[in-house]
């Protein structure tokens, strides 16, 4: 089985899971200007966000990820959502506004025309993270743009615990800064 044909099974199956209105929210027409979004910063999108599904479906659109990536990112598009978490604490206790904004439930997922159908995407996107991948028929045709980013970066020295992807992010500068 070919990788277009796996990853429409995946979304075929998130979708399969919602109900009528996470459905009607998460599809959009494959000619849609929508499609046509491309953000990494935080605020709301259109799609189905992570914290209205329930547990099974969240499973089902991360299974989209884990099918249509290879398992380091979708490995690290997880940490990124669970890095929100971190940087809303470090933004509260700088005294920083808006800190609520960061949480690991938003992020949004969007299907753009039907798997059944020859020609179809889907998206992935929230704050430092923006992934689209357009499938025609049985071939990947496109997995740009696509961006994924990682705040903090930088492991604060306070921080006892962090996600894996910032700290190798943390390392990788480390080396990068001592090689320079």
């Amino acid at each position: 089985m070919g990788a277009a044909r796996e990853i429409g099974d995946a979304v075929r199956a998130w979708l399969d899971g919602l109900d009528e209105s996470q459905r009607a929210q998460a599809m959009f027409s494959f000619g849609s200007p929508e499609r046509f979004v491309w953000a990494y910063t935080p605020g709301r999108r259109e799609g189905l966000a992570i914290r209205d599904m329930r547990e099974d479906q969240r499973s089902a659109a991360m299974a989209v990820l884990s099918t249509a990536l290879s398992s380091r990112t979708a490995g690290e598009i997880a940490s990124i959502m669970a890095l929100e978490t971190v940087l809303g604490r470090l933004e509260h206790a700088a005294g920083r506004g808006g800190w609520l904004r960061r949480d690991p439930e938003l992020y949004w997922f969007a299907v753009f025309g039907s798997p059944a159908d020859g020609t179809w995407s889907w998206r992935v996107g929230g704050h430092h993270v923006a992934v689209h991948v357009a499938i025609d028929g049985e071939r990947v045709i496109g997995t740009t743009p696509s961006f994924l980013g990682a705040n903090p970066a930088v492991k604060p020295r306070r921080a006892t615990s962090l996600p894996a992807f910032a700290t190798r992010i943390s390392a990788a500068r480390d080396r990068n800064s001592s090689s320079g």
